[in-house]
């Protein structure tokens, strides 16, 4: 179990994994510094009733072991039935690689320690190619800051064995 604080905008979280301390902060998005807040101002409720919930996220007090039957239920009641919720964490490396975030600041975010881990989670779309393509038109063109009109990019490839 983790101890949570809150500096300004920053959320602080400290726990333990395998008889090691770990201590990670996060700058949360508007709506989950809300939703933390909500569940925060909950727990004080609780605790101003003389129940002690050593919890932000619980169940009338106790921990939260399983949660497959209301994920389910959440996600038919979204029309989005079959959903995993690992499948958001996929969605959040591509909505950050998206929106332009760096790359070691996507991987805090949704808690990657390697690179190539963060990487199989950010998967390019066709989108994305698409994108990268145009780029390669317009610096063709020189319409990109910093680039010459006119000329083409040129590729060496190497040919091996």
């Amino acid at each position: 179990m983790g101890q949570l604080r809150k500096r300004g905008r920053i959320w602080w979280m400290r726990y333990y994994r395998n008889g090691r301390r770990f201590e990670e902060c996060s700058h949360l998005t508007n709506r989950d510094d809300a939703l933390l807040k909500t569940q925060i101002a909950e727990h004080e409720r609780l605790s101003r009733a003389g129940q002690i919930v050593p919890y932000v996220f619980h169940r009338n007090g106790k921990p939260i072991r399983e949660m497959r039957d209301a994920w389910s239920r959440a996600c038919k009641a979204a029309s989005l039935p079959g959903r995993l919720m690992h499948d958001f964490r996929r969605t959040a490396a591509r909505n950050l690689e998206r929106a332009g975030v760096s790359r070691s600041a996507a991987m805090a975010m949704v808690g990657h320690k390697t690179e190539s881990i963060y990487r199989r989670y950010a998967i390019v779309d066709s989108e994305a190619l698409r994108e990268a393509a145009a780029k390669i038109d317009q610096a063709a063109m020189g319409t990109i800051s910093g680039t010459i009109g006119g000329t083409t990019p040129t590729f060496a490839y190497e040919r091996r064995g």
